[in-house]
């Protein structure tokens, strides 16, 4: 022991903890009445292991019991996993509101198109019952989905974030330029998520990909003074570094899609 160390017994701190006193603690039917669940279902957790229930702080009376504030801790924790309660549906599923709604849509739609139909109707005879039939039926249904997304995804909606995403990153880019001095040479890219969504756009949608490139050009042009070709070669750049169209198609469909270029 150095010169002017405490001997052993005076450097304990005494902690004062008035959760743990024996008449604050949870026990099971007050730690589930907290949660909003069973005390069977909190005891049926604790046995199974489930729930990351977390382990008591004392035992009463061989019963486990729980300080309120780990017990609040653990019912916070819980209702942020279950945010999807708070958008559920009529669902008894409990899925949320937008896949409930679009489950019912959709199994109306279907019903129609295999009960609705006598020539699909007749695909129930036994006869009828065999892989190409039913691999054929299997292709008609997912032809009706693939071919009316805007039932599922409001895309002129998507198209316009798209468009305020990659402006927004061509403006934050654009910055970092600023005082490099006009001759150097600015060079742009998307980030991998806003390109990947842009890429899903064109493929699901090429009218409405066309609409927000071409108002991403002339906004580029407009507001940062970023010339036509900068931002094509951008395009071009990121969608063959995180789409899924090939090299060929792309520059197609770009050729197409990009305003034209101006006269000097």
């Amino acid at each position: 022991m150095g010169k002017g160390d405490f001997p052993l017994n005076q450097c304990v701190v005494q902690l004062s903890a008035p959760e743990l006193a024996a008449d604050q603690l949870l026990g099971v039917t007050e730690f589930a009445s907290l949660a909003g669940i069973a005390a069977s279902t909190l005891r049926s957790y604790v046995s199974r292991g489930e729930g990351n229930v977390p382990l008591p702080q004392a035992t009463v009376s061989g019963r486990s019991a729980w300080s309120r504030p780990v017990a609040q801790d653990w019912v916070t924790q819980r209702s942020r996993e279950n945010v999807a309660a708070a958008v559920a549906g009529p669902d008894p599923d409990a899925l949320p509101a937008g896949v409930s709604d679009l489950r019912e849509r959709l199994t109306a739609k279907f019903q129609g198109l295999l009960w609705g139909r006598p020539q699909i109707r007749k695909r129930w005879v036994l006869r009828h019952r065999n892989e190409p039939d039913v691999r054929e039926v299997c292709d008609d249904l997912a032809l009706h989905v693939a071919t009316r997304l805007d039932d599922i995804i409001p895309t002129d909606h998507l198209a316009a974030t798209i468009r305020h995403a990659v402006l927004d990153e061509l403006t934050e880019q654009h910055g970092w330029d600023s005082d490099e001095g006009d001759d150097r040479t600015h060079f742009y890219a998307l980030t991998t998520p806003v390109a990947k969504t842009l890429d899903w756009l064109i493929r699901h949608h090429p009218g409405y990909g066309q609409y927000a490139i071409g108002d991403i050009v002339r906004e580029a042009q407009s507001r940062l003074d970023i010339p036509r070709d900068a931002v094509a070669d951008t395009l071009l750049r990121s969608l063959l570094m995180d789409g899924k169209l090939d090299s060929a198609s792309l520059t197609a469909y770009l050729d197409l899609a990009l305003p034209p270029a101006k006269a000097h």
